[in-house]
């Protein structure tokens, strides 16, 4: 018994994966967009963030409409990209060897040197729970500067005396990355593979409804999200509704990513095209696709254990989108991620929510060598600390697994009506799987 199958054809081997790097799923065999839509006005961009008062006159159960194939054209301008898309017919580039502009992360056993090895059933409990419990963490430092912050030995899910809270809500809140990330472990259960249709409708419900917000309180929604969600729900084609943001490069699509990883059995590739689909809805610019399969990688590596996972995630990635048949019209894959994430780009990083510099963000805390120190680490950025403590917090908790994140956090999260029965699924499909093995 299977976890989530990649797609209706998913293939279950690196060899067979390899000798074809096709992309399965269960929309379109061609996950990229071939077509520029036309007579598009220009529209003003939304603010970065808002808060969402969920009414009970926006139905989320309309149609979800969406065109046969991809109408999201890749060939946007790249504002502050350093680069420019080439025609989809333009040359790839080739023998360049991608080097990410990072050092390695600490090896796995060094790391987990303290530890029994960790079963594949913990690691997913740990990186579910792991991502809920920074993020719930970082919620009350958002939008602070660094020397604003507590020192990082008193960063808790309840700030010093004195220190004033963002948002508002209760300790132990998960936000909007928590959220998402939750419909997508809903739709991956409920369907047993990847359908972005159903995903997309949880969506919806969300952020019209507050399904899977703790207490249906939405907040810290990405502008960029928002207003494709609505335009969706308002009948917009769900590939289409984020044209008019197609510029920005927030993270909201990269955070809510990881159950793709925790869940998948079949190819990597299956798992990259996953990873572009779901940031398409809302964030389609190669940017943040790139950076949706980066991150889905790196985290599919850690939990097979592998020392040089974030590395080998770009890696592979340069590969498939240098060598892969579905890339083969689109260099601007290839391009985004060297451009990114290369070795030749300088780095800075500033903890915002800006797509590049939250993954820079999240390896920079990952290499501290506990959990508590890691979401610590990632919510000392301040900004946007809960979204990276997110990321940082789901990659930890795949490494030291559910037992390595402190028992006192795991008491203050809330939502457990919603979240422990997810978790029983979950549980039961590893152990199924592990029988199986």
């Amino acid at each position: 018994m299977c976890l989530v199958r990649a797609g209706r054809k998913g293939m279950a081997t690196d060899d067979k994966e390899r000798a074809e790097d096709g992309v399965q799923s269960t929309h379109s065999q061609a996950p990229l967009h071939e077509r520029r839509p036309s007579g598009r006005a220009s529209v003003s961009q939304p603010s970065s963030r808002v808060s969402v008062r969920p009414s009970a006159s926006s139905s989320p159960a309309v149609p979800i409409r969406h065109t046969s194939e991809p109408s999201v054209s890749l060939r946007h301008s790249m504002r502050g990209s350093g680069s420019t898309p080439a025609s989809p017919g333009a040359e790839r580039p080739s023998g360049v060897s991608l080097r990410l502009n990072v050092s390695s992360l600490p090896p796995v056993q060094y790391a987990r040197s303290s530890r029994p090895p960790i079963s594949r059933a913990e690691q997913i409990q740990g990186g579910l729970l792991g991502l809920l419990v920074g993020d719930a963490l970082g919620v009350p430092y958002e939008f602070r500067a660094p020397d604003e912050l507590p020192p990082l030995e008193r960063i808790d899910m309840e700030p010093p005396a004195g220190f004033r809270r963002a948002h508002g809500v209760a300790p132990g809140t998960w936000s909007d990355d928590g959220a998402q990330a939750l419909c997508l472990v809903a739709s991956l259960l409920d369907r047993g593979q990847f359908d972005l249709e159903d995903f997309v409708k949880r969506l919806v419900g969300w952020v019209s409804e507050g399904q899977m917000a703790v207490e249906g309180r939405v907040f810290d929604v990405c502008g960029q999200t928002l207003a494709a969600l609505r335009a969706i729900r308002d009948g917009a084609d769900m590939f289409e509704a984020s044209l008019r943001t197609s510029n920005m490069n927030g993270a909201g699509a990269l955070s809510r990513a990881l159950p793709l990883a925790l869940l998948h059995v079949g190819s990597e590739t299956a798992l990259v095209a996953n990873a572009h689909l779901q940031s398409r809805v809302t964030h389609p610019h190669p940017r943040s696709l790139v950076s949706a399969a980066l991150f889905c990688l790196w985290a599919y590596y850690e939990l097979q254990g592998r020392e040089d996972a974030f590395a080998g995630a770009g890696r592979r990635l340069q590969q498939l989108y240098q060598h892969g048949a579905a890339y083969r019209r689109h260099p601007e894959f290839a391009r985004e991620l060297a451009a990114a994430y290369g070795s030749e780009r300088s780095v800075q990083v500033r903890g915002s929510t800006n797509v590049v510099d939250c993954l820079y963000s999240v390896v920079d805390a990952s290499r501290e060598r506990t959990y508590e120190r890691v979401v610590r680490r990632a919510v000392s950025f301040g900004r946007a600390a809960g979204t990276i403590a997110c990321l940082a917090g789901g990659i930890a908790g795949i490494r030291f697994g559910k037992a390595g994140i402190p028992e006192r956090w795991l008491r203050a999260l809330r939502g457990r009506d919603m979240l422990d029965p997810l978790l029983t699924r979950v549980s039961g499909m590893t152990r199924s799987r592990d029988d199986d093995v």
